[in-house]
C-alpha cells in the first residue's frame, strides 16, 4: 500500500492496474505463441491485399470500402506485432532490473501496463474490422443484397450525419473528461470517455443514480444537463441516420417509375 500524502489542499489522483510481467507462463502459453503466429501469417496476408489494392486504385484508398478495410486490417496487425515486440522487451528490461536487485527495489512498470492497454485496443479493431469485412458474405442472400442497395442509397446523408454525430461524440468526451475525470472512472481517460457515452446513448448505464450517489451540490446539476444534452443530441442523430436511410431508398426504389 502507498500513501500519498496531499500538499496545499490538492487533489490526489490514484490509479491502480496489474499485469504479468512475463507473457508466456502457464498452460496456455504455448497456444498463445501459436496464435500469435498464426496472426503474422494473417498480417502477411493482409499485407499483400493491401499492397495490390493500394497500387491498382493509385492510392485512393477510400474508393472502395472492403479495400479500406483491407487497409485497416494490414495497419491494425502490423501495429500489434510492433507493439508486442516492444512490450517483449520492455517486460525483459524489467525482468533483469528486478534479478540485479534480489527483487528488493523499485522498478516502474507502468509503461508495461499501458502497453498491455494498448495491445488490447489493437486486437479490439482487428476483431471489429474482421466483423465488418464478413458482411460481405451477407450479398449471397437475396434480402441482405436489397439492404446493402439501401444502404448504398443512402450513403451521401450517412456521411453528413456520421462527421456531425462525430463531431458532437468529441465534443461530449472532451466536456465530460473535464467535468467527471477526478469523480467517475468512467471518464479519467478519453477513450474510457467515449465508452461511457456509449453506454449512455444505449441506455445502459445508469449514470444519473452514479452522479447522485457520488456528487452534490452544483456537480450533480452539471451532471443531469451533461446526460441531457449527450441523450439528446446523439440520439436523435442515430434517429436521423435511419430516417435519411429510408428516405434516400424510398426515393430510388419506390417513387421511381416502373
Amino acid at each position: 500500500m502507498i500513501y500519498l500524502q496531499s500538499f496545499c489542499f490538492q487533489q490526489v489522483t490514484t490509479f491502480i492496474s496489474s499485469s504479468h510481467i512475463e507473457r508466456y507462463r502457464g498452460s496456455l502459453s504455448v497456444v498463445c505463441m501459436l496464435a500469435e503466429t498464426l496472426l503474422l501469417a494473417v498480417a502477411m496476408y493482409y499485407l499483400k491485399r493491401a499492397a495490390v489494392y493500394i497500387y491498382t486504385c493509385r492510392f485512393r484508398i477510400f474508393r472502395s470500402f472492403w479495400g479500406f478495410l483491407d487497409v485497416a486490417m494490414t495497419i491494425l496487425s502490423w501495429s500489434y506485432i510492433v507493439c508486442l515486440m516492444l512490450r517483449v522487451q520492455i517486460a525483459e528490461d524489467a525482468m533483469w532490473q528486478l534479478r540485479v536487485a534480489y527483487f528488493q527495489k523499485f522498478v516502474n512498470l507502468k509503461g508495461l501496463t499501458t502497453w498491455n492497454e494498448i495491445l488490447d485496443y489493437l486486437i479490439g479493431g482487428m476483431l471489429t474490422v474482421h466483423l465488418l469485412r464478413c458482411l460481405s458474405l451477407l450479398k449471397y442472400l437475396p434480402r441482405s443484397y436489397h439492404l446493402g442497395l439501401v444502404v448504398a442509397s443512402a450513403w451521401k446523408d450517412v456521411k453528413i450525419i456520421s462527421v456531425c454525430m462525430l463531431v458532437l461524440l468529441i465534443a461530449f468526451m472532451g466536456l465530460g473528461h473535464i467535468w467527471f475525470s477526478t469523480l467517475l472512472w468512467g471518464f479519467h481517460s478519453h477513450i474510457e470517455s467515449v465508452l461511457t457515452i456509449i453506454e449512455m446513448v444505449m441506455a445502459r448505464l445508469p449514470f444519473m443514480r452514479t452522479i447522485e450517489d457520488q456528487a452534490t451540490g452544483f456537480i450533480t446539476y452539471m451532471g443531469y444537463l451533461y446526460y441531457l444534452l449527450t441523450y439528446i443530441f446523439l440520439y436523435q442523430l442515430i434517429r436521423a441516420l435511419y430516417v435519411a436511410a429510408f428516405l434516400n431508398a424510398r426515393k430510388a426504389f419506390i417513387d421511381k417509375p416502373g
